[in-house]
């Protein structure tokens, strides 16, 4: 994915906690059976690895988009500029993703 450890999701190395998370595509979210992957982030480091399983679409394909709610305040306060990562975009979300 385009972020990890190095980045937004620096505290899920350090809380034992899953955070809700959807599939989204240019039509919409995809819905149905989901099942768990081990997902890894950008940085080709082999400790840039989300300690645990996101619970995704079990269709999700290339180009799709994974969103991870309940991020918080430190999702951005943690990003780096590790391995040319850390460049960030901020976009204003409608309604929150909750758990």
């Amino acid at each position: 994915i385009n972020d990890g450890i190095y980045g937004a999701l620096m505290e899920l190395i350090q809380l034992p906690v899953d955070l809700p998370c959807r599939v989204l595509t240019q039509t919409g979210v995809k819905a149905g059976p989901v099942r768990e992957f081990v997902v890894y982030g950008p940085t080709c480091d082999p400790n840039d690895r989300i300690p645990r399983p996101l619970h995704l679409s079990a269709d999700i394909a290339e180009g799709d988009w994974i969103e991870i709610g309940l991020v918080g305040a430190y999702g951005a306060a943690t990003v780096t500029s590790f391995n040319g990562y850390g460049t960030v975009q901020h976009v204003a979300v409608r309604s929150a993703l909750t758990s």
